[in-house]
């Protein structure tokens, strides 16, 4: 038993002795090898090193930002009529990388993709997805599913919501009617026109539009019968004669509504209260037309700008004028007959300078 022990380790150790020599002997071969490879390596051409490199290190900077940008792949569109070509992986997933970035360079410059080789039903149906204005059913976005999650369980951290297809829908909108306040006297060009521009008569009085002026500016003193008062408005004038503004038109200075439109007394003769709102403001104001004949519109009644409501009327005994106000208050919409006397304060409360009102408000045509 002993020496058949003895001869059994004689054989591995022989055995072991000869492995050794052989990987020895083997070694420097491989090392050869190794090292002309990396000779190879450092003297090939930077194009052939491209050449081996992955699909993605290839691409340009551009692409290269679009690429970390996009979200998840998007699946490879085929021509029309072509069958899918047998690729191996490497290839389709070159082929899928360039779809991607042909697909996300055409979306940020802002074109769409090419329908070379579509039928016409496949091309209206890009158009329907790519929002042609064309097409009248497009622009619409229907809601199809809200999923109501928890957010702090969700992975999203957010609540979640479906819609449907994107389709384009044009909206025109109507242009917006030019708003502005204008003379309630004077031909329709001198109401279009200029307002106010600083002219005088001979005798000083501001002339408005064309040649009426005003005889008594507001907040200015004067002698009304017994005793005196404060002008709430503007008297209109047509320079000339004393009948020279008699039953001329009267013309509605701003879009409103009638408000008041009926006789109110001896001294104020037939009154028309139009409230108007002030433009691009949220508030109203009204103006009273005094001492007008021949009125054309009824309470309650929608007036437009530059429509005739009524005409000048006989104040007294030949004197014909329109007196024309404008209030912030709505003391005129319960009393249509206010007069304040000779209260300044009560005048400057109530009531606002007409011509200037006008002015700043007026847009020329």
């Amino acid at each position: 038993m002993t020496k058949l022990r003895k001869s059994k380790a004689k054989s591995a150790a022989r055995r072991k002795t000869a492995a050794k020599a052989a990987r020895a002997h083997k070694r420097p071969a491989a090392r050869a090898r190794r090292l002309a490879v990396r000779a190879r390596t450092k003297a090939a051409p930077k194009a052939q090193l491209k050449a081996r490199a992955p699909a993605k290190a290839g691409l340009a900077p551009k692409d290269k930002r679009i690429e970390k940008a996009l979200p998840k792949p998007l699946p490879l569109q085929l021509k029309p009529g072509k069958q899918p070509q047998k690729m191996d992986k490497a290839t389709l997933k070159k082929a899928l990388l360039k779809e991607r970035i042909a697909r996300a360079r055409a979306k940020l410059e802002g074109k769409p993709r090419s329908t070379r080789g579509l039928t016409a039903k496949e091309k209206a149906l890009v158009k329907e997805f790519e929002l042609d204005p064309a097409l009248l059913d497009a622009g619409r976005v229907n809601v199809a599913d809200v999923t109501f999650i928890d957010p702090n369980t969700h992975p999203s951290k957010k609540f979640e919501i479906t819609f449907g297809a994107i389709r384009w829908r044009p909206v025109t909108a109507a242009p917006a009617q030019l708003m502005s306040f204008d003379s309630p006297v004077g031909t329709d060009a001198e109401r279009r026109g200029p307002f106010a521009v600083g002219g005088q008569t001979a005798g000083r009085y501001n002339l408005w539009v064309g040649r009426w002026f005003d005889a008594n500016p507001f907040g200015s003193r004067y002698l009304l019968g017994s005793g005196y008062a404060r002008h709430t408005g503007a008297d209109l004038n047509l320079d000339g004669s004393l009948v020279a503004d008699k039953d001329a038109p009267v013309y509605a200075a701003a879009d409103g509504q009638v408000i008041w439109a009926r006789y109110v007394s001896s001294g104020w003769k037939n009154v028309i209260v139009v409230e108007h709102p002030v433009p691009n403001e949220n508030r109203v104001v009204y103006a009273r037309y005094a001492h007008v004949a021949n009125m054309q519109v009824q309470e309650g009644q929608t007036v437009l700008r530059g429509q005739q409501i009524a005409a000048i009327g006989e104040y007294a005994p030949s004197n014909y004028h329109l007196h024309f106000d404008v209030s912030p208050d709505p003391i005129l919409k319960s009393t249509p007959g206010h007069w304040p006397g000779d209260n300044l304060p009560a005048v400057q409360r109530y009531y606002t300078d007409p011509m200037a009102f006008v002015k700043k408000y007026h847009v020329v045509r």
